[in-house]
């Protein structure tokens, strides 16, 4: 999937695509399996989700990050991290979500 929807320069705005920290042979964002040595971290986002917050974080006006994980989306256990920024009007604008497979507190606690 990430080799169909990785993200090229001609992409069109609204269409979503998937990146990651590492690339592979080919230039497509590298999958990991999943183990400790080899973490599974893919992020899904768009031109216009990015644009979005870039365009609030340079109107002038005070904006904040945010990134937050939840643990307990999948049976799988995978965390999902979302981040975005929150206007003075509280709204919140996600700009990525990102799956991935190293967690960093039990979550069964």
């Amino acid at each position: 999937m990430t080799r169909a929807c990785w993200y090229k320069p001609e992409i069109k705005n609204a269409s979503g695509f998937m990146f990651g920290p590492k690339l592979d042979s080919d230039g497509h964002t590298y999958v990991g399996s999943g183990e400790d040595d080899d973490p599974f971290i893919i992020g899904v986002t768009s031109l216009a989700l990015v644009d979005t917050c870039l365009q609030s974080s340079r109107s002038g006006k005070f904006v904040q990050f945010h990134a937050d994980a939840t643990l307990k989306v999948s049976d799988l256990g995978y965390p999902v991290i979302t981040c975005g920024i929150t206007d003075k009007d509280r709204s919140y604008y996600v700009g990525a979500i990102f799956v991935v497979s190293q967690q960093t507190e039990n979550e069964y606690t």
